[in-house]
């Protein structure tokens, strides 16, 4: 069964940086499009626009608006406001009793994915890789990550990831009008603004993992411009494949797909986490379908 349908609520928080000054012109198109589109119910977390140091709504109101979105029945599914820094705050704070008796849809990216690692590893419960609310305020350029936001929780049944014709990583809530998409050069590690060398940092730091041997595909996203030479040149290049094939060992046996549309860089693919996914490679095209992305256990 879907998780959304018509008619349902979905509750906006902010868990990391608040609603304070936020761009109101930018927030009326996002709820317009979530009632108009899919026709949601958008309503905020009480405290969304309270804010204090580094423009953070402080860690007991932000705990607060958390617990009364998942137990509230009329609440069908939360999304977060938009990411930055700050949502480990609150980890501590969770009643994680409560969120996984009132299990429901927790959709976000970037700092969203504290709170979806720790949802899964405290319940086993799926969360949601996907556009924010501030990102459904993209003019332009959002039908891929409508149509993958859209089968992944208005439609059950399996589903394909295929790779978007272009992408864009451009400061879109200043200029909306002169947005310039970038061909994709090619065909999901949460990672932005980063270079090669921290990326591959971090890469190396998973591998050493004790569970890392359970590990039969690796899929990474697409990096945002600090980390392209030319912005219509990939990062993913002969470099990252270097890097990658000097530590054969580990990589041998494992699938690699670079360029996912997952992380800072848009459009943005919905997909589960703690969901079950096939990762191929089929006649060196990459497959990446998605196959259960029900609630979890």
């Amino acid at each position: 069964m879907p998780h959304l349908k018509a008619g349902d609520t979905i509750a906006v928080l902010a868990l990391s940086s608040s609603m304070h000054g936020c761009n109101e012109e930018v927030r009326g198109y996002a709820e317009r499009r979530l009632t108009q589109e899919f026709g949601l119910n958008v309503v905020y977390g009480t405290n969304a626009r309270a804010t204090g140091p580094r423009n953070v709504v402080p860690v007991g109101l932000r705990v607060d608006d958390l617990h009364n979105a998942f137990a509230d029945p009329n609440i069908a599914a939360i999304i977060m406001f938009r990411g930055g820094y700050h949502l480990n705050d609150i980890l501590p704070y969770v009643d994680w009793d409560l969120v996984r008796q009132n299990w429901k849809p927790f959709i976000g990216y970037s700092d969203a994915t504290a709170f979806q690692l720790a949802l899964y590893a405290r319940t086993s419960l799926m969360s949601f890789s996907g556009p924010m609310f501030t990102n459904f305020g993209e003019l332009k350029l959002f039908e891929y990550s409508m149509e993958y936001f859209r089968g992944c929780l208005f439609e059950d049944g399996p589903y394909r990831i295929e790779a978007s014709e272009e992408w864009h990583d451009d400061p879109w809530p200043a200029n909306q009008d002169d947005r310039m998409p970038i061909p994709n050069p090619g065909p999901f590690n949460e990672s932005g603004n980063t270079t090669l060398q921290m990326f591959v940092r971090r890469l190396e730091a998973l591998t050493q993992r004790p569970d890392f041997s359970g590990v039969r595909a690796v899929v990474i996203g697409r990096f945002q411009k600090l980390g392209v030479k030319d912005i219509h040149t990939c990062v993913f290049d002969e470099e990252l494949i270097a890097c990658i094939r000097e530590r054969e060992d580990v990589f041998r046996g494992r699938i690699v797909i670079a360029n996912a549309n997952t992380g800072h860089a848009a459009p943005y693919a919905t997909y589960p986490i703690g969901g079950i996914v096939r990762v191929a490679s089929v006649q060196g095209k990459p497959v990446i379908e998605v196959l259960e992305h029900d609630r979890g256990q």
